[in-house]
């Protein structure tokens, strides 16, 4: 009997780069593994997480393990098989995931995961990544333990999302509003950090496997396409 993987695919528009990498796959695991697509859109993200969380919960017969893709992560077969390798090699490890570089204002080239929990007091920058030299050092291991992720492609146990539930998906608070003085983000964490405090708090240990390198699109109302006039590009910069 094959395991049963359920995979989230939120959105609503997919690029085509996108496309062909879901296409690749699906068609690599569908041999090895029974699939469930959980699809859906909804403009906050946290509402889709937790909408599909809720259902792989419900699937009968149960999934054994839960994966993400974000709609502007391409995903790739090589990342998925790594990553379900990863964690069935591992048995301590309730998620692992692939990573990408992330915007944040005032730090350039980002790391998707990090491995700190400081956020009170932080008001510009509501999370700390991780140390991009010593995750790319090349004596350190391939597989390396985090304690937030963000989900632009994780696989987790269904033992972890039963244990948080759906609900961990949502925002919580980070201290008191006194604690974050006249920011507006009043100390709240999201989907990533929040999953991922919840999950470590109830004794799971959370992993990113460097070799899993992903593409952030961050898609653009416009795009800067060379001027043919030689005056800047066409979105006028």
């Amino acid at each position: 009997m094959k395991p049963h993987l359920a995979i989230s695919r939120p959105g609503a528009t997919f690029s085509a780069e996108w496309l062909e990498g879901w296409e690749d796959l699906l068609l690599r695991l569908a041999p090895f593994y029974d699939l469930t697509i959980i699809p859906g859109f909804a403009s906050q993200v946290c509402a889709v997480r937790a909408d599909h969380a809720q259902a792989a919960l419900k699937l009968d017969p149960p999934c054994n393990f839960f994966m993400t893709i974000d709609d502007d992560n391409p995903p790739s077969a090589f990342a998925a098989v790594q990553l379900l390798a990863d964690l069935t090699a591992e048995p301590q490890a309730g998620l692992v995931a692939g990573w990408y570089f992330c915007d944040i204002p005032g730090i350039e080239q980002c790391l998707s995961f990090g491995r700190s929990f400081s956020v009170i007091g932080s008001t510009a920058v509501r999370r700390l990544p991780a140390d991009l030299e010593d995750f790319q050092n090349q004596s350190a291991p391939h597989v390396q333990e985090i304690d937030w992720t963000g989900f632009g492609m994780t696989v987790m146990r269904r033992e972890l999302l039963a244990a948080v539930g759906p609900e961990a998906f949502l925002p919580v608070q980070e201290g008191t509003e006194a604690d974050w003085g006249d920011s507006l983000l009043r100390g709240f964490i999201w989907d990533d950090m929040a999953f991922s405090k919840a999950a470590k708090q109830r004794g799971f240990r959370l992993f990113v496997d460097r070799r899993v390198k992903l593409k952030h699109l961050k898609f653009r109302a416009t795009i800067d396409l060379p001027n043919p006039s030689g005056g800047g590009t066409l979105d006028g910069k």
